[in-house]
């Protein structure tokens, strides 16, 4: 298992709105869990001044990651692998 960052711009998000594109990933990837591709939601971080907002996953693979984005209709910029830090911990 690895984990991936999905960057996504929401530029009109209300404190509302970033609440819901949270959820919006939740389901799918418990769904894709379901099938037996163990998928799992570990945080979302929005930084409000770029309009910029950050998922972050354990999955299996990027493609699984993309599965869940397509499920939950969202556009995204990129997704990539965590880099890990040099004391071992994993960069979050």
């Amino acid at each position: 298992m690895a984990d991936y960052v999905v960057e996504t711009h929401l530029s009109t998000a209300g404190e509302e709105e970033v609440g819901r594109a949270a959820v919006r990933v939740l389901s799918p990837a418990q769904e894709l869990t379901d099938t037996g591709v163990h998928v799992r939601h570990l945080c979302s971080v929005f930084l409000s001044e770029d309009e910029t907002y950050f998922h972050f996953f354990e999955a299996p693979s990027i493609d699984a990651v993309r599965g869940i984005l397509m499920r939950a209709g969202l556009e995204f910029e990129r997704i990539g692998p965590v880099v890990t830090s040099e004391d071992g911990k994993k960069a979050r």
